[in-house]
């Protein structure tokens, strides 16, 4: 009788020590994914705010445009006559250049010719086939140009403003004058549309 429990008893913690087992088992193997999700997580924490160096333009942008290119762009539109200031900005893979004319330049030939002049002057440092025209391998820059004659804006009659866009994809320049609505009738419907509704409030 001794004996039959005692075997009983045995077989008992047997079965409890390996379901114990079992159990153990399955908690570490479910434990290993949460494991490796919490290191990466925490990795990529410490990670945080610090930069990521590398470029994007890997194999494109070649050959590079230089800064004594630019300064020498630079000398270029200042030589010119009618021009009051240029800045140039490389930034990322455009070149962008704003010229501000002499207020004396007030009629949109003369501010859509000076536009045209900037980007003579360009492509003489920077010739476009080269720098401003990508090909089935590389990507190459893309230039703006920004021409206004009166940085306030206020007389309307007299301000004028041409953008001249050549990207790298593109086959040539196109400049558009941003300083006139493309659709003037509809743009004047609005604006009567506003001033109506603004002397409504003002009424009201």
């Amino acid at each position: 009788m001794t004996q039959t429990k005692t075997k009983t008893k045995t077989r008992k913690r047997r079965r409890i020590s390996v379901a114990g087992v079992i159990l153990v088992l399955g908690i570490a193997i479910l434990m290993v994914p949460v494991i490796i999700f919490g290191y990466l997580l925490y990795d990529a924490t410490l990670g945080t705010g610090t930069p990521l160096f590398g470029s994007r333009f890997t194999n494109d942008l070649d050959p590079k445009i230089t800064s004594e290119q630019i300064t020498t762009v630079e000398t270029a539109l200042d030589g010119l006559a009618n021009v009051e200031s240029a800045t140039i900005n490389l930034k990322s893979a455009t070149v962008r250049i704003t010229v501000d004319t002499a207020d004396t330049l007030i009629d949109a030939a003369g501010v859509q010719g000076l536009t045209t002049q900037v980007y003579d002057s360009i492509i003489a440092t920077l010739p476009i086939e080269t720098y401003f025209t990508s090909d089935e391998v590389k990507k190459m820059y893309d230039l703006e140009i920004s021409v206004y004659n009166l940085k306030d804006g206020k007389d309307e009659a007299n301000y004028f403003y041409f953008i001249l866009v050549k990207n790298a994809n593109m086959e040539t320049w196109k400049i558009q004058e941003v300083s006139k609505p493309l659709n003037p009738e509809l743009a004047q419907e609005l604006l009567d549309k506003l001033n109506a509704e603004e002397t409504e409030n003002q009424e009201g």
